[in-house]
């Protein structure tokens, strides 16, 4: 078995269809009754969403190891494998449509690294999002090739059709072509993909969107032109990202989300969730109102709306710098010199342990590659000798 097999059976493991019985009596229930069976969710946040996670502390640069990263071993002690409050399960990376095009490009290598980092170092299972950072969209044709080419080399049991498409161009049927594409692939593929992902508003049925929503579409409306473009296919799966809902503290961004789902008994994940301690374009927060509105993520979303996961957006900025917040927004975690905000403590559910000691004054990097290389390197003999570049040659 090559490398990336070998990965590619890690991170599929666990992710075996239903029986086919459960199956059939999923769908008589379905067919009789227009209502999902209830499933239970998650009842904390449980999977991160953070971009810069492949470059903790300076990780992927030629003399700094993902493994060695004080923050890396932190965020592995802390909240994987750490004691009773550990629980974070899952991490989501969103994803060029196109990022198969160029496997010698930066985007491509820092998927590859965080595919490995994620999901072979943390051992966490994968969940990705597509969406296009510039030029044109692709057809339907056109994308559902590219899905085709990721999922082929970097398997993963989740996918999320496309991220936000009513905050960054997506017309509803275009967004809906998506979705039938990705669940095509997906079906022949052993994964689950994930519809909606739509950005909420403060005011759902209101009349200020987006600039960037191509028809001018508040939330329910797009919610309802998305359905409809469906033509009778039935996601069981939605993507929802409450962030005007935790700002706000308000719950009717989720309750008109669930309102307008094809069915009732559709699950919701929360693909993902933040609480902001700076926004772009309005300024600084503060630590009170990031902890404030974590407390409502954590106390008052969650418990109330049970999403099947729910993913935080940002648990470091970038390479250990503080958010530009002229230019910028940031929900994360942590600050600059990797010390946990309050906010922290909230989704942790407790105290969060206490800084490594043997990283020195910087608490940067370990000359040494500590309990997460130890981990990593335990984990078989090809895996350990893995690098973004052995990952994903087409």
């Amino acid at each position: 078995m090559n490398e990336l097999a070998s990965l590619a059976k890690h991170v599929r493991a666990g992710t075996a269809g239903r029986p086919i019985f459960t199956a059939c009596l999923l769908a008589l229930c379905i067919c009789t009754t227009g209502v999902r069976p209830a499933s239970a969710g998650t009842t904390r946040v449980d999977g991160i969403s953070d971009q810069s996670l492949p470059h903790w502390n300076g990780a992927g640069d030629e003399e700094a190891s993902f493994e060695s990263s004080y923050f890396a071993n932190l965020f592995h002690t802390s909240w994987i494998g750490g004691g009773p409050a550990s629980h974070i399960k899952l991490a989501r990376y969103a994803v060029r449509w196109n990022v198969m095009s160029d496997p010698s490009g930066e985007p491509y290598r820092t998927f590859a690294a965080w595919y490995r980092d994620a999901g072979h170092v943390l051992g966490l299972t994968l969940d990705v999002a597509i969406y296009n950072p510039e030029g044109p969209l692709p057809s339907a044709a056109e994308y559902r090739i590219q899905v085709e080419k990721l999922l082929h080399t970097f398997p993963v049991p989740y996918l999320e059709a496309w991220n936000e498409p009513n905050d960054e161009g997506v017309t509803p049927s275009a967004a809906a072509s998506y979705w039938q594409q990705a669940h095509a692939v997906c079906v022949e593929r052993g994964c689950t993909a994930i519809a909606g992902d739509l950005l909420d508003e403060r005011y759902p049925a209101g009349s200020e969107v987006s600039d960037r929503n191509p028809e001018n579409l508040n939330q329910v409306r797009y919610e309802e032109a998305y359905g409809a473009a469906l033509q009778g296919a039935d996601p069981e799966d939605w993507g929802f990202h409450p962030y005007a809902a935790i700002k706000y503290r308000t719950k009717t961004p989720v309750e008109s989300f669930k309102a307008h789902l094809p069915r009732a008994g559709d699950r919701i994940w929360f693909t993902e969730a933040g609480a902001y301690v700076c926004q772009m374009g309005i300024g600084e927060s503060s630590e009170e109102r990031q902890r404030e509105g974590a407390e409502y993520l954590a106390d008052t979303l969650i418990p109330t709306f049970a999403p099947t996961h729910a993913f935080y957006f940002g648990f470091m900025y970038a390479w250990n710098e503080e958010t530009p917040c002229a230019k910028d927004s940031n929900t994360s975690l942590y600050d600059d010199r990797n010390r946990p905000r309050t906010a922290a403590g909230v989704i942790y559910g407790g105290t969060i342990p206490a800084p490594l000691a043997s990283y020195g004054a910087d608490q940067t990097f370990s000359t040494s590659p500590g309990a997460l290389g130890a981990f990593f390197s335990g984990q078989s003999d090809s895996a350990s000798k893995l690098t973004p570049f052995d990952i994903g040659a087409p």
